[in-house]
């Protein structure tokens, strides 16, 4: 059952387009969350320990950022990542606590701090990825060459549209 069914339990009813276009809308988005259960499983990502490293998915997500960006402020992560400044903070702190990160002032405006990995910072990040790989690997290792190409296709495309801008009315 769909959000479609349950808003028509509700005793809401199809009288128009509005209602037609938030059905259609509930079905992508169960088609979306059956994905994300899907995906979740078969990655084994409902651990909070992400790939039994002792890092939470967010922590390696913000030191992926770090590895692809090279050099970014706090703010260039919290907008990227969507998450709480504050949060954010706790991280940055507790990676440079470790040694994982040092902070740097940008040359451009010397009011920002930029964070940068140190060599202990990419050796954590770079087994994180080649973890993450190895684990994707196993985990379609079932399927023949034309079903990882059509996933890759498939996954593209995904993306595309999900990182499509929003029209402005």
């Amino acid at each position: 059952r769909g959000l479609g069914d349950v808003y028509k339990r509700q005793g809401h009813k199809e009288t128009g387009t509005k209602e037609k276009e938030r059905t259609m809308n509930w079905k992508s988005i169960d088609g979306i969350r059956a994905f994300n259960r899907a995906y979740l499983s078969a990655f084994d990502l409902y651990d909070q320990n992400y790939l039994h490293s002792g890092y939470t998915k967010t922590e390696a997500r913000v030191l992926y950022e770090l590895y692809e960006r090279k050099c970014c402020s706090a703010n260039d992560l919290i907008s990227s990542i969507h998450i709480d400044k504050g949060y954010m903070s706790r991280l940055l702190k507790r990676f440079r606590q470790a040694g994982m990160i040092e902070r740097t002032v940008s040359e451009r405006d010397g009011r920002v701090q930029l964070m940068v990995l140190t060599e202990y910072g990419l050796e954590v990040t770079e087994n994180l990825i080649r973890r993450s790989r190895e684990q994707i690997r196993s985990a379609l290792e079932h399927l023949t060459e034309e079903e990882l190409q059509r996933l890759d296709q498939l996954l593209s495309g995904a993306v595309s549209l999900i990182q499509k801008p929003c029209a402005k009315d």
